[in-house]
């Protein structure tokens, strides 16, 4: 992926992701908004964790499943 357009995917991300578990959004879902492939989603998610420090949390149990930005410290460490 070309830096400009990871930047690109990176923000419409950030832009779609919210604060808290209640507000969890999928991957089809941030995927279907903004127009890009899940595989570029799943990267863009990887690096703002990794190389920016963004606190995402994907959330696989439960009824609202989906990534959201950590908004509690109890939150990120679960």
């Amino acid at each position: 992926m070309k830096r400009n357009r990871s930047v690109e995917v990176e923000m419409a991300v950030l832009a779609i992701l919210k604060k808290g578990r209640a507000n969890a959004t999928t991957g089809g879902e941030i995927a279907t908004i903004t127009g890009y492939k899940p595989r570029l989603i799943s990267s863009a998610i990887s690096n703002l964790v990794i190389s920016h420090g963004v606190p995402i949390i994907g959330d696989r149990v439960g009824i609202r499943n989906g990534y959201y930005i950590a908004d509690t410290k109890e939150e990120l460490y679960e």
